[in-house]
């Protein structure tokens, strides 16, 4: 069979069971909590009248989808909004593989963006596999993006670091580097430990019940006894209104970003496959906030900093210390790309440290990939004022990302 072979249609209703149904791989095993997530995602969605979801059909069975939610964006220094809708959760079915369907399906989808008046589409979420395979169609990458992270050692290291004589762990580590694969073996294993600790099997019943909520098990048990400093508190819901308000009086400096208005945290946080945290400061009104998020499928403390806002360096401080504090991550994780140098500063001064990807392809690491809905000249791709292909035209933060 050839992808001439298969139906390539939109949306419709009717199509939903399957939908929840087919997914296992990439949502959960559970139908009804994909259902859930599907209904978030493109039903509730607050800038698109109706889902933008395309299938491709086999004998009027769903075999393979290609999903878009809504966004709106802001640029330039009159902060212009445009809606560009975000490419997501992408699956064919493996015997359906490798016949040009990922081609076709996204051929009507962006058929469809010209029929509704759309300029371009963002796909800030893209795997390695999939980021190949939209770059042979013309998708750009604005990038590479980069990230950091504050590793927590375990605890029997914690104590040995604190225990040992000044420079003896250093004098260790200089001895074990010398012997021959001694490094290469180090990275196998801990990547494979990582792997193995990391996933467990989803059970849905528990994730529906608010059980599942391992990353934040420390988090919860200390933030009903402590306060942090500044007048720090911590909530598991958003709140629209006061987070939305911070934003606007925050201004903006006309690089490209997400409107956040209360629609926008009103929607985005309600995400059924992920668990958040809200950590608030307050003086006579909100000054400051930092929304942490972890997968409910992961077994242990990780968590990242999707979004966080600040009045000044104070409340954007005591924001980071109480999560940090108040957490006890094994690993907290931020993208750093867009973050002012007193901000980078702070995060060197907790113990974060940048990642480093690499040059292998296969790594799954931050990007954000453009794309002009008709066939312009991608140096004439803009927002606003702002080229799309440059890193410094973006404000870029993890909540714009479905994956978190």
């Amino acid at each position: 069979m050839s992808a001439a072979d298969y139906d390539i249609v939109r949306y419709a209703p009717r199509y939903k069971e399957q939908i929840a149904a087919l997914p296992t791989t990439l949502w959960s095993t559970d139908p009804a909590l994909n259902l859930s997530y599907f209904e978030w995602k493109y039903e509730q969605n607050p800038y698109v009248d109706e889902p933008l979801f395309y299938l491709a059909l086999r004998g009027g069975r769903v075999v393979a989808m290609r999903g878009a939610y809504g966004a709106v964006w802001e640029a330039g220094p009159d902060r212009a909004t445009v809606s560009v809708p975000c490419f997501a959760d992408l699956l064919i079915e493996p015997e359906h593989r490798n016949r040009g369907l990922v081609t076709r399906i996204m051929e009507e989808a962006l058929s469809h963006f010209e029929e509704l008046g759309l300029e371009y589409a963002f796909s800030p979420s893209a795997n390695w596999v999939t980021a190949l395979a939209s770059k042979a169609m013309g998708w750009r990458e604005m990038g590479p993006l980069r990230a950091m992270r504050l590793a927590q050692p375990p605890p029997f290291l914690a104590r040995l670091r604190k225990s040992a004589p000044t420079g003896q762990l250093a004098r260790i580590r200089e001895r074990v580097a010398r012997i021959p694969g001694s490094r290469r073996t180090y990275r196998t294993v801990r990547g494979l430990a990582a792997r193995a600790r990391r996933f467990r099997p989803l059970a849905a019943s528990r994730v529906r019940d608010g059980e599942s909520d391992t990353a934040f098990s420390a988090f919860d048990s200390r933030v009903n006894r402590r306060r942090g400093e500044g007048g720090v508190s911590a909530s598991r819901e958003a709140r629209p209104e006061a987070m939305a308000a911070l934003v606007k009086e925050g201004g903006g400096d006309g690089r490209i970003r997400h409107v956040r208005d209360p629609a926008y945290f009103a929607w985005r946080f309600r995400n059924p496959l992920r668990r958040y945290r809200f950590l608030l400061s307050e003086d006579q009104s909100l000054n400051g906030y930092l929304v942490l998020g972890s997968s409910v499928q992961v077994s242990a403390r990780q968590a990242s900093i999707l979004d966080w806002e600040g009045a000044d360096s104070r409340a954007r401080a005591g924001l980071l210390r109480a999560a940090i504090e108040w957490g006890d991550f094994q690993s907290l994780t931020i993208w750093s790309e867009s973050l002012p140098a007193e901000t980078r500063t702070l995060l060197e001064a907790e113990g974060f440290h940048l990642i480093e990807y690499g040059d292998d392809l296969r790594v799954d690491r931050p990007r954000i990939l453009v794309r002009s809905v008709g066939k312009r000249d991608p140096r004439d791709w803009k927002l606003g004022d702002r080229p799309l292909l440059e890193r410094a035209s973006w404000d870029v933060r993890m909540a714009y990302s479905d994956a978190y």
